[in-house]
């Protein structure tokens, strides 16, 4: 059975897509070019709530408030909508996943450890919740940034 690598879609509005059975199959993209919102709405490509199996994006219009229309991201990030937690909520997530040494690519809600504060701390209000790189386990961060083990905090 082919995989996306191996199947070239015939037109350039198709893109291969997987379905949750492992099938693979070529499909139009979606877009919002011809879709017209309520005032107060805006377009985006959702997939549907109840899709269990072949499962394409469609445009639908939602609330501008739960869109990335008048929501901006630093350099370096990009809009997406949350699909957990608090669904349907813009945030910021970093497009560069590669994360330095001693550090991994991951979602969290707990602020890190640091060589000051070596208790785990965690509060949604103050901490960032959003992926990130984050020291790995042992390591702590030092002022410079830097994720060290605990002998090398100063």
């Amino acid at each position: 059975m082919p995989t996306c690598k191996e199947l070239q879609c015939e037109r350039t509005n198709q893109v291969c897509r997987q379905s949750f059975v492992g099938h693979f199959f070529c499909q139009e993209k979606a877009t919002c070019n011809n879709v017209t919102c309520p005032a107060g709405q805006t377009c985006d490509l959702r997939v549907e709530e109840d899709c269990a199996d072949d499962c394409a994006m469609k445009p639908i219009c939602i609330p501008l408030k739960l869109s990335c229309v008048n929501f901006t991201c630093p350099q370096g990030e990009e809009c997406r909508i949350r699909n957990w937690q608090t669904p349907n909520i813009p945030y910021c997530h970093i497009l560069n996943t590669t994360c330095p040494e001693n550090e991994k690519y991951t979602h969290t809600t707990c602020c890190e450890l640091t060589c000051q504060r070596r208790e785990l701390f965690c509060d949604t209000e103050i901490c960032a919740d959003r992926p990130k790189c984050t020291c790995n386990k042992g390591f702590y961060r030092r002022k410079d940034g830097k994720c060290v083990k605990k002998e090398l905090c100063d």
